[in-house]
């Protein structure tokens, strides 16, 4: 099965959730870039795919290439990076819907849409 890391960069609070196939297998709120370290995230999506024994695909939504690439997966014109442990899709935020809150961590539909508009 393929496994995938849905990742919304927010200013605020950016969510990721990870699936694998059909399932959801994580759902975090993690502090904006700006408040960790520059290889937080790649170094997160290393050992993920390390625990799952698998490359993971990623699907980066951000409103511009400045707030993708300061989470160290794409470079600086926005395209996603690709490595042995991750492959990473930039899209754009602004396509996705608007979502109502959910109870837990908040609201994951932004993030849930981005497997629909990825290319695999």
């Amino acid at each position: 099965m393929e496994r995938r890391v849905l990742v919304v960069a927010s200013s605020e609070s950016p969510r990721r959730l990870m699936t694998d196939g059909p399932h959801e297998v994580l759902k975090a709120v993690l502090p904006p870039a700006s408040c960790v370290h520059p290889e937080a995230a790649p170094v997160l999506l290393e050992g993920l795919a390390r625990w799952f024994q698998a490359q993971l695909f990623v699907v980066l939504a951000a409103d511009g290439a400045g707030s993708s690439s300061s989470l160290g997966l794409s470079d600086a014109f926005g395209a996603g990076e690709s490595t042995v442990f991750y492959e990473v899709e930039v899209v754009e935020r602004g396509h996705l819907r608007r979502a109502r809150r959910l109870g837990g961590l908040g609201d994951f539909r932004e993030v849930r849409q981005l497997r629909f508009r990825c290319g695999r």
